[in-house]
């Protein structure tokens, strides 16, 4: 289903154009006469069909979205799936489950298309182990670039939106526990002074005498204090398991989505003009051999890793500078109060009652 190269785009623009206006023209005389279609109205509407459907596969074949103005939605995804049918290279893809990603996103994805051929030159020349474990390699990064054009689907963007919500959270949570950590310690020395030295090293490397107490003696001393820390240190916990949830969740979601996806654009690729083709593929050939490896790599790729990309986020975790604390026995029994009142929170479901009915005076 290759665009014919014998007219232009304007020219079937013009053509279609010309046909739609028939099949309106016709289809007002006949309202007039109060009769349903006709021989007449028929071939216009199979001729604007066909026209239409030749102008979708040339603005496909050469990388155009629809044009609203000439095509309806329906005309030209039938065509673009048409030429987008996975065939021979869906094999290695199975069958698996959709993914939470809309159509639209998917049609986006194949036009107007995203140039692959540096993530086929890089296939060709990486180990399996490289495509299956390393997340440093070149092929990530390339995936990563082709992934975040997903960034606008609802669902991606719903969940980018509540992890940047869940990160603010983790980060106040933590500057919480500091602060008042800081304060605790401040008043214990003050009062107690310092038990013992330690030392670490500054800027320039260089060892440094600093004051510390130890962890067990400010729960001991403050424990209503030390709890609140303790409290801070739990919700930051949490946030963070939420966002390596939502991390899961996207690269989940995402490799499903590739699943379709590529089978999809490399039939695809067989259908566009050959030149268009070479564009797209830097002059690699598509063979299912380099999809099935593609689908390999998307499978295991973790696409939020790269931070300055648009799908990019750091999963979050407790500063080690904490550890001596959270491992105390007091910091886990916290820390389940907190999570239970999360829980509980979380499945609470407020029930009003409605405003009962104005009764009217019966006097």
């Amino acid at each position: 289903m290759e665009a014919p190269q014998s007219a232009t785009t304007s020219e079937l623009r013009e053509a279609v154009l010309a046909a739609y206006q028939t099949v309106q023209r016709l289809q007002a005389a006949s309202d007039k006469k109060a009769v349903i279609g006709g021989d007449a109205l028929t071939k216009a509407e199979a001729a604007y069909r066909g026209l239409a459907r030749e102008y979708a596969v040339h603005r496909i074949a050469n990388g155009s979205g629809i044009d609203p103005e000439v095509l309806d939605r329906e005309t030209f995804n039938e065509v673009l799936y048409a030429m987008a049918s996975p065939g021979r290279f869906g094999r290695r893809a199975g069958k698996k489950r959709s993914s939470s990603l809309s159509r639209d996103t998917m049609t986006s994805m194949l036009t107007p298309r995203f140039d692959i051929g540096d993530i086929l030159k890089t296939l060709r020349t990486s180990s399996e182990g490289q495509i299956l474990f390393d997340q440093q390699t070149p092929i990530r990064r390339l995936i990563r670039r082709w992934a975040e054009h997903t960034a606008s689907d609802p669902f991606i963007d719903r969940r980018l939106r509540e992890v940047s919500v869940r990160d603010a959270d983790f980060t106040t949570a933590i500057k919480d526990a500091d602060s008042m950590l800081d304060e605790i310690r401040r008043r214990y020395e003050a009062e107690h002074g310092t038990e013992r030295l330690g030392v670490k090293r500054d800027a320039k490397n260089e060892l440094q005498v600093i004051a510390t107490v130890r962890w067990g003696a400010l729960a001991e001393a403050y424990p209503e204090d030390s709890d609140e820390v303790h409290t801070s240190l739990a919700n930051a916990e949490m946030v963070a398991r939420q966002i390596q949830k939502t991390a899961k969740e996207i690269n989940q979601e995402l490799s499903l989505f590739f699943r379709e996806l590529v089978p999809r654009y490399f039939g695809l690729l067989l259908n566009v003009p050959r030149k268009k083709r070479q564009e797209l593929t830097g002059g690699v050939r598509p063979t299912p051999a380099l999809a099935a490896k593609l689908l390999d790599a998307t499978d295991v790729t973790d696409f939020v890793a790269d931070t300055d990309l648009k799908l990019g986020f750091e999963e979050r975790t407790i500063p080690t500078r904490f550890r001596p604390l959270i491992a105390q026995s007091r910091y886990q029994k916290v820390r389940e109060v907190t999570v239970g009142q999360r829980a509980r929170d979380a499945s609470t479901v407020v029930i009003r009652r409605a405003p009962s009915a104005p009764h009217d005076d019966e006097s």
